[in-house]
């Protein structure tokens, strides 16, 4: 279970090895359907370092290269101010975020040098959805840590992790233009050992239908050898304001540009035996990089289900080494 300090303090590595690599992670993802946009707002701290990796970018449409971005401000060694916890901390780019409810509401503010500006406020819905307690996610409670982290292919890098939605409002400021933002959306938490060179392959996808309906999924996935996804790694509905884990969920890329998913037909289940089945239709793609050698391929998605629109987005997440073989065709 995730507790109010988990949101408030950095978290300590365990040995010198761990320390090596460890890292602690906010990300945000926030989309604006009617502008075909998708922001990203991303923090990993590499504390025993004193340095952290900070992005925050803006995409519209469809995106193969970095470039292409409305806006792309990206550190890798900013350094970490003195005295700076998770619950609030401040970078030089401008970044600025603070939880105000711990574990569940935060405020994000975000002044480029160029002029762009992002401010937004972030409310749970739901309690923070804790991957690693056999009491919350089904999956966890049939296998260990080690044999997650093997049948899985996530390693480390999720050893902690909490996965939470939430409804974001504020506006962004960018050319000139002031877009409204209000929507739900996810947020995601990690910490552990991250070594930058090797990662599990994993769509991280989220849909959203509104304050009383979303899903969360992790699925692996292997490109070149099947555009099925699977095994599921982890996942919820939220409903409600309340989360029920995923026991099962199966899906395909029906439409795809390489290693972008430009079309998705996704079936899950969740604890009470309840079946979602949604179809997607991509909007946007962008290539986004959350280590220098692990790129997202990240689309946003209008979904479909029972006659109900939804949006939301899926990053398929790939180590260079596998990359680097060719694209699939």
């Amino acid at each position: 279970m995730i507790s109010e300090k988990d949101a408030l303090f950095f978290h300590e590595p365990g040995s010198k090895e761990d320390a090596l690599y460890w890292a602690e992670t906010n990300a945000w993802t926030i989309y604006i359907p009617e502008e075909s946009i998708m922001i990203l707002v991303y923090v990993l701290f590499r504390k025993p370092h004193g340095v952290a990796l900070v992005n925050v970018c803006v995409i519209q449409g469809f995106c193969q290269h970095p470039y292409e971005a409305l806006h792309n401000d990206f550190y890798v060694h900013l350094p970490i101010p003195e005295n700076t916890q998770i619950g609030k901390y401040e970078f030089a780019n401008g970044l600025s975020v603070e939880v105000t409810k711990p574990p569940m509401d935060y405020k994000v503010d975000y002044v480029a040098r160029d002029g762009t500006e992002l401010h937004y406020t972030y409310e749970g819905l739901m309690p923070p959805y804790d991957i690693s307690d056999p009491e919350m996610d089904p999956i966890t409670a049939k296998r260990s840590k080690e044999d997650l982290a093997q049948h899985q292919g996530l390693g480390t890098a999720y050893n902690n992790h909490f996965d939470h939605t939430g409804h974001i409002r504020g506006e962004l400021k960018l050319r000139g233009k002031t877009y409204p933002i209000d929507n739900v959306s996810t947020m995601d938490h990690s910490w552990g050992p991250r070594p930058e060179a090797s990662s599990g392959h994993m769509a991280w996808g989220n849909i959203h239908f509104g304050r009383d309906l979303a899903i969360h999924s992790m699925f692996t996935i292997d490109p070149r050898a099947s555009r099925d996804y699977g095994p599921l790694a982890h996942g919820y509905v939220m409903e409600n304001g309340k989360a029920y884990g995923l026991v099962d969920g199966r899906g395909r890329v029906t439409e795809h540009d390489g290693f972008y998913s430009l079309g998705l037909d996704v079936e899950v289940e969740d604890v009470r035996g309840k079946t979602f089945h949604y179809t997607g239709k991509a909007m946007a793609t962008y290539p986004w990089y959350y280590l220098p050698n692990v790129p997202g391929f990240y689309t946003m998605f209008e979904y479909e289900m029972d006659g109900r629109k939804a949006y939301g987005g899926v990053m398929d997440f790939m180590h260079m080494d596998y990359l680097v073989q060719g694209v699939p065709r």
